[in-house]
């Protein structure tokens, strides 16, 4: 081989180690094995995504053309098919299909997602029931920092069926720093007393049910897929705090004249 040619080869060879890594290929959904099913649901909105590990992949999942997905009859709308953003040896190349739908029905009990060769079914179990809390006695979301507080919770069942978590969270843009409070609570029949936490600061109470090991509703149960829970807050509230009364000042009234 002439030399130049023997010289051109080697560039060739080196650009293409130190070349970006092409992106990771799509795949139909129904080209590959069943995803993992990661599910928020509550009464004010459902999400789903469909995961895989890219690498295990090859590539990133994309829903198929006739894709459906449905909750007791209501269409769930897909708000991302699946998007490759990088090489599979990235740790996060994909942006895997996800579907949300705001205000699903009350008490639905089932999810249904269907695609060639395959269907998928998640029993909602009581997820979509609807919940409440309200003060006792009633009145404005208007407290002092460290403030005992009394909630009504319904359904009563929720307090003996999950374990529940009360939490202060603040940060309300994505701008702030977020940051959670658990915050400790006793139970009387269908009452939850707990203390807000002093400070003051701009913030949200969150109650999350939790599973128990009588009911293990962390895993919905699945039919031809492997599905997750996300906690999902079943209530949440914004804690308004009361304006401090101004105390006396030191200064006394203004002399005329001065």
């Amino acid at each position: 081989m002439p030399r130049h040619l023997g010289w051109l080869a080697c560039w060739v060879m080196v650009a293409g180690c130190f070349g970006s890594d092409p992106d990771a290929p799509l795949l139909k959904l129904s080209e590959l094995l069943p995803p993992t099913v990661v599910l928020a649901a509550n009464s004010r909105y459902l999400s789903i995504e469909l995961e895989y590990d890219a690498r295990d992949i090859g590539g990133c999942a994309v829903l198929d053309a006739s894709f459906q997905a449905t909750v007791d009859g209501t269409a769930i709308p897909i708000t991302e098919r699946g998007v490759s953003g990088g090489s599979v040896g990235e740790s996060d190349p994909c942006a895997w299909p996800m579907l949300r739908l705001d205000n699903p029905p009350v008490g639905a009990a089932a999810i249904a997602m269907s695609y060639p060769r395959h269907t998928i079914t998640v029993d909602l179990e009581d997820l979509l029931a609807p919940r409440s809390a309200e003060l006792v006695p009633d009145g404005p979301w208007t407290f002092a920092p460290g403030q005992a507080i009394t909630l009504r919770w319904s359904p009563i069942s929720d307090l003996s069926t999950y374990k529940p978590t009360v939490k202060f969270v603040t940060g309300l843009t994505p701008q702030d720093l977020r940051d959670e409070t658990t915050l400790p609570f006793t139970v009387t029949d269908d009452q939850m007393s707990f203390t807000l936490p002093p400070g003051g600061v701009p913030g949200h109470l969150d109650v999350t049910l939790q599973s128990s090991a009588l009911l293990p509703l962390g895993w919905p149960s699945c039919a031809g897929a492997h599905c997750q829970l996300q906690p999902t807050p079943a209530f949440t509230h914004p804690i308004v705090w009361r304006q401090a009364a101004a105390g006396p000042t030191l200064a006394g009234p203004a002399l005329a004249g001065s």
